[in-house]
């Protein structure tokens, strides 16, 4: 394969011949298949099964599973400077954590919303779910469950 083409340029080439390929006679066929070899660096038996395949259209992405009960576009602007202010706390810490530590963010940093007090003071410590609750929102961070 090229290595200077793009995977996203290589799909648009091979689109392009695909379209002709199909509509092409044995003559034409035969140059096309000369070009998808030099331009996408493919073998010849390769280079046909790519052009014969039927183009796929990508449906938009299906969510499944479980869904999400938290908002993190609620709750994040809240919950990672109290995060931050605890050094960064594991999971089930955090949560332990949160009660006493609203009250003191409010008093020095801005207001919680009643809604999102309810959220990050009594909705995830009653259901339990500390952890999975603390990872959905900061997946990048890579909180870990506490030891013991």
């Amino acid at each position: 394969m090229d290595q200077s083409m793009s995977q996203t340029t290589r799909n648009e080439v091979l689109k392009k011949l695909r379209r002709r390929y199909l509509s092409a006679g044995p003559e034409h066929k035969r140059k096309l298949l000369d070009q998808a070899q030099e331009l996408l660096g493919y073998h010849r038996k390769a280079a046909i099964r790519s052009l014969r395949a039927p183009m796929i259209e990508r449906s938009p992405r299906i969510i499944t599973g479980r869904p999400m009960s938290y908002e993190p576009k609620l709750l994040l602007p809240y919950l990672r400077p109290i995060w931050q202010a605890t050094d960064y706390a594991c999971g089930r810490r955090l949560v332990a954590m949160l009660p006493e530590w609203i009250p003191a963010y409010e008093q020095h940093e801005r207001r919680v919303p009643g809604e999102v007090r309810d959220k990050l003071c009594y909705g995830v410590v009653r259901q339990g779910e500390s952890f999975f609750f603390l990872n959905s929102l900061f997946p990048s961070f890579g909180l870990r469950a506490a030891e013991g």
